[in-house]
């Protein structure tokens, strides 16, 4: 950390997500986009003095985009976020997910031992893809280094890395490897003990082996800030000593 941010009593930085740009947006859903989108770009950029933001308007003019492409205006994107929240003077930045699909399936997508199950609804009109474990859960690769690596090369103030944390992800996941004790002759405090044995050894295997892996891949890049965000654990207040136990374990 740097010197200014290491002895200031109280830092600033924003938690959460960041609206993508409309541009962004339509770009990767295939729209088309019109004069109004490159006039946001435009006075954004000047606006934030985001460096060569023209080559962006020249990008904005081609479409279709290419795959390559698409990832360009990724990275444009996060660009502008950091400058975003560096103009604002906030003593730690981020990009706000401009690089991620959604807090759960980015982290899902990047792992072994899961299954799609389909879109449920999260709040209001908004949608997430709830996966299911199948089997052994691994890290399939590292889902931040890329994003770090590009933006601690553009981030100008402390930069922070967000990471979904263990206990969050197996909240929202289904557990088909440890099905619900069914046999009714069984006593029901035998059937609690066995559900909470099976939730806690899932929980615990997010953390050891998908989450605390990449942590450590981020960690070998440098990064010095890690945000673990853990939206699921107010949900189950008699399993706060699994979240702990998660966390510590991550």
């Amino acid at each position: 950390m740097n010197e200014v941010v290491d002895h200031k009593p109280l830092l600033t930085h924003e938690i959460g997500s960041l609206d993508k740009p409309g541009w962004r947006v339509k770009a990767y859903a295939g729209k088309p986009l019109d004069d109004k989108d490159l006039e946001e770009a435009r006075t954004w950029g000047e606006r934030l003095q985001v460096p060569q933001y023209e080559r962006l308007l020249d990008l904005l003019r081609h479409a279709p985009f290419s795959k390559e492409q698409k990832a360009e205006l990724q990275r444009w994107s996060s660009l502008y976020a950091v400058r975003l929240e560096e103009s604002a003077g906030l003593d730690v930045v981020y990009d706000g997910e401009q690089q991620r699909t959604e807090m759960y399936d980015w982290a899902v997508s990047h792992a072994n031992g899961f299954a799609r199950r389909g879109s449920v609804r999260a709040f209001d009109n908004k949608y997430y893809s709830k996966a299911a474990v199948v089997g052994p859960i691994s890290l399939g690769s590292p889902f931040h280094n890329a994003e770090f690596s590009y933006l601690v090369s553009v981030a100008e103030a402390e930069l922070k890395i967000p990471v979904t944390g263990a206990y969050t992800i197996a909240d929202w996941s289904f557990d088909e490897r440890n099905p619900t004790p069914e046999n009714l002759l069984q006593p029901a405090a035998e059937r609690s003990r066995q559900r909470k044995a099976a939730r806690r050894e899932f929980v615990l295997e997010v953390a050891r082996n998908l989450i605390r892996p990449n942590l450590e891949a981020l960690i070998t890049l440098g990064a010095r800030w890690i945000q673990v965000d853990e939206p699921g654990a107010s949900t189950e207040t008699d399993e706060l000593d699994l979240f702990v136990d998660s966390f510590n374990a991550s």
